[in-house]
């Protein structure tokens, strides 16, 4: 008697996850499913149980939201907004201070750029201009991913501001 999985498919669960909602191993779910052994007496009263509840529970056969669902989701898509509002103008003023310390990171190397030109060649400046410009390389890497975040964060924000006008003009 080979049992099929279109149970385990309809629930849309994995083996673990039959077995722990019956109380038995997956092995003995994969065993019941190939039909080479039985289940347990307690788990088999549950498995019916299930399907009896899940024929009680049929999904409506509309898959548009209710009015109240459609206000919740409303409500959600608005909270959702000002929080992503809320993230570009915090990452709007780390950009702006990481913008400010590129700046005068790369005056400085200008400027010890200028003093190693002179004839007065000065180690400890050179060096420090060295690790200005590592320090400038990484505020670059820094400066791109926050931009492509900030870039996410626009997109998000139009997306919900498109659902939000669907949902608006459904009501």
């Amino acid at each position: 008697m080979k049992k099929d999985n279109s149970l385990r498919s309809l629930l849309g669960i994995s083996q673990k996850d039959l077995a722990v909602i019956l109380g038995v191993t997956r092995s003995q779910v994969a065993m019941f499913e190939t039909g080479k052994r039985d289940l347990p007496l307690k788990a088999k009263q549950t498995l019916t149980e299930l399907i009896a509840y899940l024929k009680e529970k049929k999904e409506p056969t509309s898959r548009e939201p209710d009015g109240k669902m459609q206000v919740l989701m409303i409500k959600e898509i608005e909270k959702m907004l000002k929080e992503n509002e809320r993230k570009q103008i915090l990452l709007e003023r780390k950009l702006k201070a990481l913008h400010k310390k590129i700046l005068r990171q790369y005056n400085f190397v200008k400027a010890a750029g200028f003093m190693n030109g002179r004839i007065n060649k000065n180690e400890k400046v050179n060096q420090a201009r060295e690790e200005v410009t590592s320090e400038i390389l990484k505020l670059n890497d820094t400066n791109f991913i926050l931009e492509f975040d900030q870039e996410l964060l626009i997109a998000k924000h139009k997306f919900l501001s498109e659902q939000l006008q669907q949902m608006k003009s459904a009501l």
